[in-house]
């Protein structure tokens, strides 16, 4: 028989991982995540590039 704080534990952990299924709508702070994510690389993306041009030229 699990102890009680086992029990808590485990609830715990399911819900900080949530279902396969309910991910497909995900939250707008997620979007908002990802959209800041995909701006950063884009930005240091841009500066690798001038660098490597002004490197180069």
């Amino acid at each position: 028989m699990p102890s009680q704080s086992d029990l808590r534990k485990r609830q715990l952990r399911a819900d900080r991982q949530p279902a396969a299924g309910r991910r497909r709508h995900s939250s707008r702070r997620d979007r908002q995540r990802r959209l800041v994510a995909l701006v950063a690389v884009v930005v240091v993306t841009m500066m690798v590039a001038s660098l490597a041009v002004g490197l180069l030229a």
